[in-house]
């Protein structure tokens, strides 16, 4: 996700007018624009990247109680193989800032 991220500010950066912030890249971040790219693609097309994009496909379908019993199964066992990774700092910082403004409410 960080280098998904960080690949998406560099675009972010190149469509954006020089008047904020934004214009052509430094000869440093076409490299690291590169070399970002190749390694979102290879994660992308990897056991686990193709694992996870099942499993949000199938996350979405259950939302939707779309799922049948062979699909909540795989889906089962996608999520034991690959658990969620451990929030960050931002993201928990904002879950606790909500639940505190819940708590007001």
């Amino acid at each position: 996700m960080n280098d998904s991220d960080r690949l998406h500010g560099l675009n972010c950066k190149r469509l954006s007018p020089p008047s904020c912030g934004g214009g052509e890249l430094t000869g440093a971040e076409d490299e690291e624009e590169a070399l970002l790219t190749a390694r979102v693609a290879a994660y992308r097309y990897s056991p686990e990247g193709r694992a996870r994009e099942r499993m949000l496909e199938l996350q979405m379908q259950d939302i939707a109680d779309y799922l049948d019993l062979d699909e909540k199964k795989e889906l089962d066992q996608l999520e034991a193989l690959y658990p969620a990774p451990p929030e960050s700092p931002l993201g928990e910082a904002i879950r606790l800032k909500l639940a505190e403004l819940e708590e007001t409410i």
